[in-house]
């Protein structure tokens, strides 16, 4: 990966000082505080730490003409710096490694950033919602959200910032929204959408529909079927997938832009001498080829295990006290950037130990 490449983008990001007493260029703090990041920093402190015992190593790719900012200076700074233009920065530069997406799987998920409330400011924990491409590891975008409930709204601005051209765009129900439809299938891709309580008339007709079909046999229904089978650490699944692109029990399906087939998937999990069965139900605007949809939906799940639960574990981005102004997102941004980063190492080794070895 071009260390100039990266430089270059940070050089995008508005600075929001006045010129007048200015001592350190904005890029060059982005550089600084992400290489800081990358190599195990989790606030300003460690990130001014970092700065000045790798000087030297710094010195190569910026100028830091006024040497190292302190601590005080990073907060102050990244706590004003626009988030939305931030953000931007983040996209165009992931866009800038990653191949094209063509039927490749972006799933989109929301966490929270537990400690980043402020109780004295009545300001609640920051919500991050991020796309997560499955297949490159990366995340491709984030937006910020006060609450979880509000990811309806944050969906669709993460969506403009985003080229999801050919990708099968994954949602949990929060996302089952006509409009966010509507956008996914206007810029290029294809949606697969889970339907629960929130959609609830679509959510049973669904269902209803796929207890009949099953119960008479699929006879005269059009269908296609994948069943898939795994197991370890004493738990063994089983997982069903139908798909049908017969539409004539969903009340007004053209609402739905694109639309083409209702889903059912069946998990059969054996853990010991427990069995459970579990039934979800989906819309979506690819064809009904059930492999395909299977495979899309268990590639979901890869934003939380190899995103949210990495970011966690070991960016400790739940941990995180930063909260002052626009700093809890504008951290949260340097870290997927770090992430990113690391992920463009290919050896096979943790995260965690790719950033031991950055530090050394």
């Amino acid at each position: 990966m071009s260390l100039s490449n990266l430089i270059t983008h940070l050089g995008t990001v508005p600075d929001p000082r006045i010129d007048r007493g200015k001592l350190h260029r904005l890029d060059e703090m982005l550089f600084v505080a992400i290489c800081a990041i990358i190599s195990g920093a989790e606030g300003w402190s460690d990130i001014e730490e970092f700065g000045r015992n790798k000087l030297d190593w710094l010195l190569q790719y910026v100028k830091l003409e006024n040497g190292v900012p302190v601590d005080d200076t990073f907060a102050r700074v990244f706590s004003k710096i626009a988030p939305k233009a931030f953000r931007k920065c983040l996209v165009d530069w992931t866009n800038s490694l990653r191949d094209v997406l063509n039927d490749q799987v972006v799933a989109i998920d929301g966490k929270t950033a537990r400690r980043s409330h402020d109780r004295k400011r009545g300001k609640a924990a920051v919500h991050l919602v991020r796309a997560w491409a499955t297949e490159q590891g990366v995340a491709l975008g984030m937006v910020s959200t006060d609450v979880k409930s509000n990811e309806i709204t944050a969906i669709p601005e993460l969506l403009e910032l985003l080229d999801i051209s050919g990708a099968i765009v994954t949602i949990d129900a929060m996302g089952c929204q006509r409009d966010i439809a509507d956008k996914i299938v206007s810029q290029g891709g294809d949606y697969l959408l889970a339907v629960k309580d929130n959609q609830r008339s679509l959510h049973e007709e669904i269902q209803d529909f796929f207890t009949v079909a099953q119960a008479n046999e699929f006879d005269g229904v059009p269908y296609d079927y994948y069943e898939a089978t795994d197991g370890g650490h004493g738990r063994v699944e089983h997982r069903r997938c139908w798909v049908s692109n017969s539409l004539s029990t969903i009340g007004s399906p053209q609402k739905w832009r694109g639309l083409t087939s209702i889903v059912m998937m069946e998990c059969e999990r054996h853990t010991g001498d427990t069995m459970s069965v579990d039934k979800h139900f989906y819309i979506t605007s690819l064809a009904p080829d059930a492999k395909k949809i299977a495979l899309a939906k268990r590639a979901h799940w890869g934003i939380e295990n190899s995103c949210h639960w990495v970011l966690d574990v070991t960016f400790r981005e739940d941990d995180s006290r930063i909260r002052r102004d626009h700093g809890a997102e504008n951290i949260a941004i340097l870290r997927q950037m770090a992430f990113n980063t690391l992920k463009q190492d290919k050896t096979k080794i943790s995260m965690r130990k790719r950033r031991i070895r950055a530090a050394q």
